[in-house]
């Protein structure tokens, strides 16, 4: 379902990372920016999805 969001005036989409634990199914990181996300906030989604363990 596409979603809009206003920010600073402006309406985005935002782009939500996540990653899944298949043997659980679990979320254990994601990073949700309101544009195409950064190498910055994919890594930033994953070490927090490597620390949940």
């Amino acid at each position: 379902m596409p979603v809009e969001v206003l920010l600073d005036g402006e309406l985005v989409f935002p782009w939500v990372t996540w990653f899944i634990d298949c043997a659980t199914g679990a979320v254990p990181g994601a990073a949700i920016t309101p544009h195409q996300p950064s190498r910055d906030a994919i890594l930033a989604a994953l070490r927090v999805a490597l620390s949940a363990g």
